[in-house]
C-alpha cells in the first residue's frame, strides 16, 4: 500500500500540463496537442501593413500639424488592437489551462528577442497565468527552451 505522500506526487503526475505558447504563430501547445489560430494571424498582418502605410504617410507631414496629429491618432489606434488581439488571445488560453483544474502546470518559456510585443505579451502571459494559479491553487513551473 501506498503512503499519503507517494499518492499525492503520482496524482499531481497524472494531473499536469505541459504548456507551450508561441505568440508569433499564435500556436499554444498544451499536453503535445497544438492548436493554431490563422485567423489571428493574418489580422495581424493586415494590421501591421496598415500601420507600416500609415508611419510611412506620417513622414511625409509636417511636425505638430493637424494632419500629423490626426494620424499619429490613426497609428495609436491600430497599435491597440494589435494588442488586444494578443491580450484576448492570451486571456482565453488561460482560460483553458484553469478549467481543465490541474494540479500543476508547466510552462515553457520561448525566448524571442526579434518582437517586442511579442516578447511583452509573453511576459504578460507569465503574470496572468501566476496570478490566476495563485487564485485556484495550482502549483506552476517555468522552464526555460531556446528557439533557434
Amino acid at each position: 500500500m501506498l503512503n499519503t505522500s507517494e499518492v499525492s506526487s503520482i496524482q499531481s503526475y497524472n494531473n499536469e500540463l505541459k504548456v507551450r505558447l508561441n505568440l508569433n504563430k499564435f500556436e499554444f501547445v498544451v499536453n503535445g496537442a497544438s492548436t493554431q489560430r490563422t485567423d489571428k494571424i493574418e489580422r495581424i498582418k493586415h494590421l501591421e501593413r496598415r500601420l507600416y502605410k500609415e508611419k510611412i504617410s506620417l513622414l511625409r507631414k509636417q511636425d505638430n500639424s493637424n494632419n500629423s496629429k490626426k494620424n499619429q491618432e490613426r497609428i495609436q489606434k491600430i497599435l491597440n488592437r494589435i494588442d488586444n488581439i494578443y491580450s484576448d488571445y492570451i486571456n482565453k488560453c488561460i482560460c483553458e489551462i484553469v478549467k481543465s483544474c490541474p494540479t500543476c502546470v508547466v510552462v515553457e518559456e520561448l525566448k524571442i528577442s526579434n518582437n517586442t510585443t511579442v516578447s511583452r505579451k509573453n511576459v504578460e502571459f507569465k503574470k496572468k497565468l501566476k496570478r490566476k494559479c495563485r487564485i485556484y491553487g495550482i502549483m506552476l513551473r517555468l522552464q526555460r527552451r531556446n528557439l533557434n
